[in-house]
Order: structure tokens, then sequence, then C-alpha cells
């Protein structure tokens, strides 16, 4: 590896496409990570190229991203949307189109940055291949949500790959202690050899806006408003919620706004909710609505008296922390970082997974309280989770890799 050639990292996102409306099918917190961590890493001089499967969604094969970076769609497979499951036959096809590009524009990377066990495959091909650092940041782990009882089964393919991967890449980001501790544990890997770096938010896209101003600009009437936002699957506890919901008295309850999902995706959960609400009556309290932009998302974090995150597993929370910076209450499980996020009583309340009593008395105190909550108070506690800081963080973790991998530190 020529040691002139400025530092260049290969991000690979091979199933999912960064620029995906978060709250789709197989489009959520990683693609946002992936988009804003690009974007500030560049800002701070590193050449990030991030390279995804043409799903047939691409205009252009190579969009910027900003500066130093860019997206780049690569032909691996059918131009179409394929299943998670058949992708796993597609990861080598992949990894030769990364390779491809490189060769065809003399380009050399020194890292490989895998996001979910997909890419972290065809990340291990390019490892080899480029003899660079790799790192692997799993997003969920397949592991855990095998234990979930939610109705799904990730496949054991996933489960035993997730751990060779973990042993044969240089360094595993988890966002969390809680994260590092589960790899740790799961996958048999020394926590010397996981790094820890939170996933951020950025300030300039979601802040405190007057909430009747947010409430006209989305048509929503006076009263109170409960926001969920994310994919609708099981793991986000949705149905959980909705069994909070009924169990407050008729008066207390919230217009609930179920923000996820499109209606292009095939969603039987999402008519399997829609079905749960009717038979706990609540069909007039809940609105379900498809997934927005994330310029469009700060008003409805804003039009809400509180967000929830009812989740049984989170790596993060990332819809916690934005709603956090746009001074929203949040009432969300101890799951991912959510327990460091809140702070109980102050900016919203954790409860148990899975207690409805819980959930429903958090909402109920964060409703009751809500004309004494100072919106910019709640904001400062996202503050050290500015993006700009996690890409510096996120920077050390490449040096760690680039000492082990090369033995010198990068100073670029």
């Amino acid at each position: 590896m020529n040691q002139a050639v400025p530092t260049r990292i290969a991000v690979l996102s091979m199933h999912t496409c960064p620029l995906g409306k978060a709250g789709t099918r197989d489009t959520g917190g990683m693609n946002i990570y992936i988009k804003e961590v690009t974007r500030f890493l560049g800002s701070l001089g590193i050449k990030v190229d991030v390279f995804t499967r043409d799903s047939g969604t691409a205009e252009k094969n190579v969009v910027s991203l900003g500066k130093n970076a860019r997206l780049i769609y690569l032909k691996a497979g059918p131009r179409e949307a394929v299943s998670k499951k058949d992708l796993y036959a597609l990861t080598y096809s992949f990894a030769r189109e990364v390779e491809g590009f490189r060769r065809l524009h003399g380009l050399e990377y020194r890292h490989i940055f895998s996001h979910y066990w997909l890419s972290g495959v065809a990340g291990s091909y390019l490892q080899q291949w480029w003899e660079s650092g790799h790192l692997l940041m799993y997003h969920t782990l397949g592991a855990v949500k095998e234990k979930l009882e939610t109705g799904e089964r990730d496949s054991s393919r996933r489960v035993s790959t997730e751990a060779s991967l973990a042993h044969s890449c240089h360094r595993v980001i988890a966002p969390t202690e809680k994260e590092k501790q589960l790899i740790a544990g799961y996958y048999r890997l020394k926590p010397s050899q996981i790094g820890v770096v939170p996933c951020g938010v950025n300030l300039k896209r979601f802040f405190p806006m007057e909430q009747e101003n947010a409430r006209d600009y989305l048509g929503i009437k006076d009263g109170l408003v409960a926001l969920f936002a994310g994919r609708l699957e099981p793991e986000k506890g949705l149905e959980f919620l909705l069994q909070a919901l009924a169990s407050l008295s008729p008066g207390e309850r919230p217009l609930l706004l179920v923000l996820g999902g499109s209606s292009r995706d095939n969603n039987d959960y999402r008519d399997k909710m829609r079905k749960k609400s009717r038979e706990l009556c609540l069909e007039n309290r809940v609105r379900f609505q498809e997934s927005v932009d994330q310029k469009e998302l700060r008003y409805y974090y804003n039009a809400a008296d509180l967000c929830v995150v009812p989740s049984y597993y989170e790596s993060f929370g990332m819809v916690a922390l934005e709603a956090l910076a746009c001074g929203t209450p949040v009432v969300a499980t101890r799951v991912g970082a959510l327990s460091s996020l809140i702070q109980p009583g102050k900016t919203g309340y954790v409860v148990q997974v899975g207690d409805v009593e819980g959930m429903a008395a958090g909402i109920n105190k964060v409703l009751s309280g809500r004309r004494e909550q100072d919106p910019f108070s709640i904001r400062q506690t996202a503050g050290i989770y500015d993006w700009t800081q996690i890409a510096v963080r996120l920077k050390q973790e490449f040096r760690v890799v680039e000492q082990q991998v090369y033995g010198v530190w990068d100073k670029s």
C-alpha cells in the first residue's frame, strides 16, 4: 500500500441505500448513520466512497454526499429489490464490483468500513485482496434477534457468519457499551477488539420550533399527541405500545401518530397493527402514516407532546436522540442507548421491555407535566452527540486499525 496516497475509506452498505427513506423496508437508523458519518468524515479531510447495490432506484452511478464523500451504485445481481435472505449469494459479486471500480479509477483504500453482516462478508473478500484494515459495525445482532419473542427468527447462517467476521476483521464498532458487552459475550471476542462510538444527530436539522407552527404545517388539530416513528416490524414494539395506550383512561389517551412504512411495502405487520388498534377500541386514537423525509420529520417531533420508543431491541435508538434534539420528551424501553440518553423526570422516562403499566405511567407523567417542560433544556442533552464529534471519535478508531495493520499512525 503506497503511504503517499491520501487516506481513502471504502464504506460498504450492500443491502440498503444510505439515501433511502428511513422507516421503510430495510431502511432505518443505519442508513442515516452511514450518510451522516460519511459526510462528516469527509469534512475532516478523509476521502470516503460509499458502495451500495443498485436495486433499480439509482438515476446515476455516482452521487455526491458532500465534500470528499460520494455514493457509488454497483450492479450485483438483478437491478431490483432482493430479499436479505437471497443477498448472501451476491456478496462475492458485490465485492468484485467494488474491486472493479477501484481498478478502473486507480484508487487505493486504506480501510474498509462494513455495515451489517452482509456487507461484512463482502468486506472480508476485499480485506484479503487489498490487505487493508477492516472495521465492521453490525447495527443489529442476529444472536440477539433470535432470542426475541417477536415471531421472527434470523437464519443460523447470519449468526455463525457474524461470529466468524468478528474474529476475521480488525475491529468491531459498537454504538454502546451494552452492545459491546453483547458482542463480546455472544461472539467470544475480547473487549479490547471492540471500539465504542455512539450514533449522532444533526443538530442543524433537528431543533425546537413552536408546536403550534409545526401542527399547522402538518394539519394536526389541538390535543395530546404522541409519536411513534420507525420501521413497522415486531421488534419495534408497536403492539406493546398499543396495549399501554389502551390501558389509559379514554380522557388520558393521546392521538398516536404511527410514522413508518410505505404503501409500496408488503407489510403484514401494518395490517396486523391496524386490526389490533380496532380490537383495543383505539381506531379513533391511532393514525397510521407513511414514513417521511428527514427534513419533514422534525415537524412531527415538534408537533408531538412526546415521542415513544417501545422497542424490544435497539442497537442505539436514533429516533429518541432526534426527538430530544427537537426538545420533545421521550418515553422508551430500556434497550440500546436509551437509558443514557433519557434523564428520568427531566427529558422523559425509561421502562422495562414489555411493562405495559410502566409504559402507560410514563406516558401519563410526561403528558400531565408537558406545560412545565423547557424544549431547549431537553435539547441540551443531545448536544454531545453532534455528528462532528462522532466523526472525530470514529477517526480515532481508524487510527487504532492503522497502527494494527500498517504499524503507523495515520496523520491525515
